[in-house]
């Protein structure tokens, strides 16, 4: 299979991740001044959630897909496991100030 192909649906997927949130500036920039300047920050954590996501998503692609081709499928399961945990320790630091924020 050529690498264009997979290459194109990435640049679809990128394309659509990092462009929902100008859709978003365009639409609720009609409530009123406030609603951008707010939408601006939460976007700031957005794009550092995604780029954390694309960080250990591609690093455990590699690694998960060693240990499948090595055979050893509990240590796949291992791996995934721990990358799944990664990812959701990285997200609850995220959401951590953001909580806080609405709580207080």
């Amino acid at each position: 299979m050529s690498k264009r192909p997979q290459s194109a649906f990435a640049a679809v997927g990128y394309f659509v991740d990092y462009t929902f949130q100008l859709v978003d500036m365009f639409w609720l920039a009609k409530l009123g001044p406030s609603v951008p300047t707010a939408l601006t920050t939460v976007t700031v954590y957005v794009f550092i959630a995604m780029a954390l996501n694309e960080v250990v998503g591609s690093g455990s692609v590699s690694v998960i897909s060693q240990a499948i081709g090595a055979g050893d499928r509990q240590d796949a399961q291992a791996k995934i496991l721990k990358c799944l945990l990664l990812k959701l320790g990285l997200g609850s630091c995220l959401l951590a100030p953001i909580f806080l924020a609405i709580v207080w």
